[in-house]
């Protein structure tokens, strides 16, 4: 699974944008966001407004050396994440605690949206790549003009096209 996180005080400030826009427009784009809150406020999940965000990971710290990390989710996931309830979790396990946390809430996004948009459901990273590959495949192949004077057996690349031909579909044989 892939992870890239977009560190809201790390992403470079443009002059020409003092309300900050293009950081916002990368950090709204992301199914989960990982907020460390410390003010005593309440974070709500919409405080970042985006597309896509339909979970939050909010992490509180507490006292000594302990954390008070919650997910709160938008109410289509409530169902599929099946727990919010607040946990404590020491400073020295605070980092693998949320990272699993965000890659659970980001497969439950996954597959939410999936189960939502699309008539096949979502099953694992490498599946969905394959699956954009192919629909990239007969695309290109649709767009590609089929030219019948290249199919001459003088034509030394297309007999070589003819004698090693390719599978159409190498997923058949796996």
């Amino acid at each position: 699974m892939q992870v890239i996180f977009h560190v809201a005080t790390l992403l470079p400030n443009n002059p020409s944008d003092p309300s900050c826009n293009s950081k916002k427009r990368h950090i709204g784009n992301n199914y989960v966001t990982i907020v460390y809150n410390e003010s005593d406020e309440d974070y709500s999940i919409t405080t970042i407004k985006g597309q896509f965000v339909y979970a939050c990971v909010i992490i509180q710290p507490g006292d000594f050396n302990s954390n008070i990390v919650t997910v709160k989710t938008k109410q289509e996931l409530l169902e599929i994440i099946g727990h919010c309830d607040p946990h404590i979790v020491s400073d020295h396990s605070l980092s693998i605690y949320v990272r699993q946390l965000a890659l659970h809430a980001n497969l439950a996004c996954s597959i939410f949206k999936s189960t939502t948009s699309s008539s096949e459901p979502y099953i694992s990273n490498w599946l969905e790549r394959l699956r954009q590959l192919k629909r990239l495949r007969t695309k290109i192949l649709q767009e590609i003009p089929v030219d019948d004077s290249s199919m001459d057996s003088s034509n030394s690349s297309s007999s070589y096209h003819s004698h090693h031909k390719h599978p159409e579909d190498f997923t058949d044989y796996t």
